[in-house]
């Protein structure tokens, strides 16, 4: 019988990885219903465990950049709540966005792309992160547990076969019992309207406008009816939309006072996912040259630079930025753009004059620091790199600055930190076994006293920290 982790995690991952370019892992089997119940351990641990799988098996957008924007949306929301809350996109064209054990979530670039102003995604943000806080996912593991591996292996079989075709994930229901269907149903539809409710409370202690999520869930419908997916029954979609619950989400936006609705932070966002997502660059800088209005125009210039940028014609790219530059001299995404694009001209001391001037005006930017690190690496300044980088591990650690770190300090020839900046980005994805690997191999570098029992015993915390989670399964 496989532990509850085990079976929680795949369950979560037949949930919605049953798409197109996804592997179907194998059914799980139902554990001790002893167990039902997880802890917030047990949900931590849950969640990092299917976030391993994640990176491994789905498309992530990991642009520094992008996932700082996101990042400090998100955590704006989450904060009348407490708690951190990881947030990750992924390199996919549906609008979807989805929550996770331990404060994960997910977003599509797909819907960033649907959504037409900061507060609508900020409305998604809010209803997602209103799943994590109720426990939803807890709740609905422990009930299906309880309904049994038959009825179990049906809706996911039903989920599966209704993600490719609506007519199989109808065939598969109706070989499943109609009280078994229905309890599923309600589950769904309770935790959505919990969410909205929540949600709705979260973006109005935010600051941003409530109506938002309304609108951009007709937004969804509208999509579902052009898209055929109506035809799928409800719950085999992530987020049934119904007029019922526009309604009511409609009803209670209009009690709440309005709120803020969009920036300019969101529209340079939404460009650069535009063309980070994008497979032909060139075409994607058409589309913005094209572009008849935008609430922003200046982010349809900035996408437009990114694009060229990425397409091979970085001159073009930088008198874009220069131009958005002058007048906003300020604006951190259009410094980065234009330093970027005088190294891709080949003018590398203007290159990095420009990211430490930025550095100034932004000390604590991981998006800044993470650059300006990569380009000195490239001009093979790995001392000032890894004195930089060091700050920021120390301020703010995170698995992107320690791998660029563990790169300083092999350029270094420093074999031991090479390994000791590795286990800690492993540690920090969650990765136990590859983090307790590298410390195995700093303690074959020659060692003093100091450097050993230091190793050691990080090693044996690593350790512990593994039994346990083993223990907690």
């Amino acid at each position: 019988m496989r532990r509850p982790l085990a079976w929680a995690s795949s369950l979560i991952l037949w949930a919605w990885m049953a798409l197109p370019h996804a592997q179907t892992p194998s059914l799980p089997d139902i554990g001790d219903p002893a167990h039902a119940q997880l802890s917030s351990s047990e949900e931590a641990e849950l969640g990092r465990e299917v976030m391993q799988r994640i990176r491994r098996e789905l498309p992530l957008i990991e642009d520094p950049e992008s996932l700082a924007y996101l990042d400090d949306l998100g955590q704006r929301l989450a904060r009348p709540l407490g708690g951190r809350f990881t947030f990750f996109i992924v390199n996919a064209p549906s609008i979807n966005a989805f929550a996770l054990p331990g404060g994960y979530i997910g977003v599509h670039t797909g819907l960033i792309l649907a959504a037409e102003n900061e507060s609508e995604l900020a409305a998604v943000l809010a209803h997602e992160i209103a799943h994590v806080s109720q426990h939803h996912l807890a709740r609905t593991l422990e009930a299906q547990r309880r309904m049994g591996l038959p009825a179990l292996a049906a809706l996911v079989a039903a989920l599966a076969l209704g993600t490719q075709s609506p007519e199989l994930g109808q065939a598969a229901l109706a070989v499943t019992t109609a009280g078994q269907i229905q309890h599923q149903i309600n589950f769904t539809r309770a935790h959505e309207m919990e969410a909205d409710r929540v949600g709705m409370e979260i973006l109005e202690a935010s600051g941003f406008a409530p109506e938002s999520m309304p609108r951009f869930f007709e937004r969804l419908q509208q999509n579902l009816r052009l898209t055929g997916t109506h035809k799928v029954p409800e719950f085999l979609s992530t987020h049934p939309v119904t007029s019922r619950r526009i309604a009511e989400a409609r009803a209670r936006a209009a009690q709440a006072p309005p709120g803020k609705k969009d920036s300019l932070a969101f529209h340079l966002f939404r460009a650069r996912i535009r063309v980070l997502a994008s497979e032909d660059p060139r075409e994607a800088a058409e589309a913005f040259e094209k572009a008849l209005k935008a609430p922003y125009p200046e982010a349809l210039r900035y996408g437009r630079a990114l694009a060229l940028l990425k397409a091979g014609e970085p001159g073009r790219a930088k008198a874009l930025a220069e131009a958005l530059a002058r007048k906003d001299p300020s604006r951190l995404p259009y410094l980065l753009l234009e330093a970027e694009s005088e190294w891709a001209l080949g003018e590398r001391e203007k290159a990095l004059a420009h990211y430490q001037e930025a550095l100034q005006w932004y000390p604590q930017s991981e998006a800044l620091v993470l650059a300006y690190a990569e380009a000195l690496l490239k001009a093979g300044q790995g001392q000032k790199a890894a004195r930089l980088l060091k700050e920021q591990v120390h301020r703010h650690p995170s698995p992107g600055a320690y791998q660029l770190l563990a790169r300083a300090y092999q350029q270094l020839g420093l074999r031991e930190d090479t390994h000791l900046a590795l286990a800690e980005s492993y540690a920090l994805e969650g990765d136990i076994p590859s983090a307790i690997a590298h410390l195995e191999l700093a303690l074959k570098e020659p060692l003093d006293f100091y450097h050993r029992a230091r190793i050691e015993a990080r090693l044996a915390a690593l350790k512990k920290a593994r039994i346990l989670d083993k223990k907690g399964r």
